[in-house]
């Protein structure tokens, strides 16, 4: 009896095993991509950030089997984690390559999604995408293959890469502006809202881009807007100066005619506090072949702003009918502060020295006590200086940030501009040591604990360090 039971148990056993045995089967048929060649299916993924349009990203997939037959016919969505960036089907131009976009929201890092689906095969990849000025590359990155990582990474010649295999329909034109290299360039230092620009568009071939509509449109935070049209120089090389009406955060963007795909944008955060210095020096706005060369003073004989010049074109500074004074000409209805950069500039040092002044004095009056100082208006003058500190942190907070008032209040704002997330990590810093500095000194000054006299003025240093952090991310902010 017990014998037949031990046997029933076990042919139930197996039972259990084939059916868990086909059910992994099926589960693997379903997530293995099959074929009617019995060969797996590589997937491979390049992307093309152009130059002109961080958000955009155009993909190449390429689905072959093992021999190398193409998977056609098959339907491919591009996702993304992103919010707000729709799914998008790639369209097979040639057997077994499809080629879609995703028009990212802004510069970032996101997981990218390829799904595949045919009448033999069917699967996904998926892949990190980084969209930032520094990925940019002229030329496709592959993103992901199945079959050899080792490719990822890498950047390929576009007549070999799977973007390379465009169908005329879909390929960008062999006229089409490859580099674009922007330069800004300050006549005067008396003025430092007037700025002339050279901009240089050359082919893919490597030749100049001749008559082109290059226009250049610039916005404020405060909603102001300047337009303008560059005018051609000397072949492929356009110049124009823009009287910017207001110190502002200024969003200019660029864009050539004819060529939806080449738009650019690049901050003015004006005025500089150092366009004094930069006064006569050209200075690289963008450069979409070399990224970093972005904020760099160039040499006269390498800048095309002086190339642009031409020896013989007129200044877009000219005004008509005048003699010209190689200054950019102002509009009749716009009035200048030209002492007002500088005394904001000025007004805003101060203010600093102000509220670092502050907190050395209340660290001084902290150490005094810490030496067994006795005098009766000591704890006072620590509570001065600890009230000092506050209002002109609070000062600085609303007046002293990188945005105009009420400052740090337009939190959110703050966080999407230059090193505007490293001032933000900066303040938070700064208000965790300045917290642990006044319950410290409330401590000493109620219990006279030497090690309440320690915390506060391990707390003060901290905040000083955060402050200078501060200070150097608002003046990077400017760049």
């Amino acid at each position: 009896m017990r014998s037949e039971r031990r046997d029933s148990r076990r042919s139930h056993l197996w039972r259990v095993v084939a059916l868990c045995a086909l059910a992994g089967a099926l589960v693997m048929a379903a997530v293995v991509p099959s074929s009617a060649h019995g060969e797996a299916v590589e997937v491979v993924v390049e992307a093309l950030v152009r130059v002109s349009d961080l958000g955009r990203v155009e993909y190449g997939i390429l689905l072959v089997y093992e021999d190398g037959d193409p998977v056609g016919d098959a339907e491919v969505v591009l996702s993304a984690d992103a919010a707000g960036v729709a799914a998008a089907v790639a369209v097979e131009t040639v057997p077994g390559v499809y080629i879609g976009e995703l028009l990212f929201p802004d510069e970032g890092v996101w997981g990218v999604s390829v799904a595949f689906e045919s009448a033999a095969a069917a699967g996904s990849l998926a892949f990190t995408q980084e969209v930032t000025a520094a990925s940019v590359l002229d030329r496709p990155v592959v993103m992901a293959d199945s079959l050899d990582p080792l490719r990822v990474g890498s950047s390929v010649v576009d007549q070999s890469g799977i973007l390379g295999r465009e169908s005329e329909q879909t390929s960008p034109t062999s006229s089409s502006p490859i580099a674009i290299v922007v330069e800004a360039f300050i006549r005067s230092e008396l003025d430092s809202l007037a700025i002339e620009y050279a901009i240089s568009l050359t082919s893919r071939e490597g030749t100049a881009v001749r008559e082109a509509t290059v226009v250049v449109e610039a916005t404020s935070e405060e909603g102001n807007a300047v337009t303008l049209v560059m005018t051609e120089s000397v072949p492929g090389l356009y110049r124009g100066g823009i009287q910017f009406p207001a110190a502002d955060r200024w969003t200019v963007t660029l864009a050539v005619a004819g060529q939806e795909r080449f738009r650019i944008d690049f901050i003015e955060n004006l005025p500089w506090p150092h366009y004094t210095t930069e006064a006569g020096k050209p200075k690289v706005k963008f450069d979409s072949l070399f990224p970093d060369r972005a904020g760099t003073i160039v040499a006269e004989e390498d800048s095309i702003y002086f190339r642009a010049e031409g020896g013989s074109a007129a200044s877009p500074a000219e005004v008509p009918g005048e003699e010209s004074s190689g200054a950019v000409s102002v509009a009749p209805d716009v009035v200048l502060d030209l002492e007002s950069p500088s005394s904001e500039l000025r007004l805003d040092i101060a203010l600093r020295l102000t509220h670092v002044g502050a907190l050395v004095f209340w660290a001084a009056c902290v150490g005094l006590l810490l030496l067994g100082k006795r005098h009766r208006l000591l704890p006072l003058l620590t509570i001065v200086g600890a009230v000092a500190t506050v209002a002109s942190g609070a000062l600085l907070m609303l007046w002293g940030a990188p945005l105009r008032f009420p400052g740090l209040i337009r939190w959110n704002e703050l966080g999407r501009r230059s090193y505007g997330g490293s001032y933000q990590s900066a303040f938070i810093l700064k208000m965790v040591f300045v917290v642990l500095a006044l319950g410290a000194s409330l401590w000493l000054f109620l219990r006279r604990r030497i090690r309440a006299s320690i915390l506060a003025l391990a707390a003060m240093a901290g905040a000083v360090m955060a402050v200078t952090a501060m200070t150097q991310f608002h003046l990077f902010s400017h760049l």
